[in-house]
């Protein structure tokens, strides 16, 4: 597991590339083992819950994707037990079944310290309509999955110190 928040991202977004080439399993190596995980992918749906979220990515793992996906403009914030990378996911060669898709989408990604490692609670992107027509879903609507559609409070153990946000300049 991952000690720094850059070694973390870069993590995820190879193991981005491994589930394009069809396998899941380096996204379950990297992502926390609590129960409050969350997922917003390029679909819209909101996926609850770590078997919810695994699911989804070993649905997409079969979709035949080819390509490689990266983070361009990179940025860090972090705490002793938080960090947030904000960055744009592009691909390259991305293709389905043959057909290119274009991908290029806003990303946030938070980080909960656990255990001395990075691993994923969240993750969140903007909608791709192309990711979104070639896995057959209704446009018009993300959907929210596992864990009954409820939204769950993080454990208190699992909760950082409150720390006030100021900006500067």
């Amino acid at each position: 597991m991952p000690t720094t928040l850059e070694d973390a991202a870069d993590a995820f977004y190879a193991a981005g590339n491994r589930l394009l080439a069809g396998d899941a399993s380096a996204f379950e190596a990297i992502w926390s083992d609590a129960d409050d995980i969350t997922d917003l992918g390029p679909t819209g749906a909101i996926r609850i819950g770590r078997a919810a979220v695994m699911e989804q990515f070993a649905r997409e793992a079969v979709m035949g994707f080819q390509g490689t996906l990266r983070a361009e403009d990179r940025h860090f914030v972090e705490t002793a037990a938080m960090g947030c990378l904000v960055c744009v996911e592009r691909t390259s060669g991305m293709t389905q079944a043959g057909e290119a898709i274009a991908v290029d989408i806003r990303s946030t990604t938070i980080f909960r310290k656990e255990e001395g490692h990075w691993p994923f609670p969240v993750a969140a992107s903007s909608r791709s309509p192309s990711i979104v027509r070639e896995m057959g879903m209704n446009t018009a609507s993300g959907g929210k999955t596992g864990q009954s559609g409820r939204w769950r409070k993080t454990p208190a153990r699992l909760q950082p110190p409150a720390r006030r946000c100021r900006r500067e300049g």
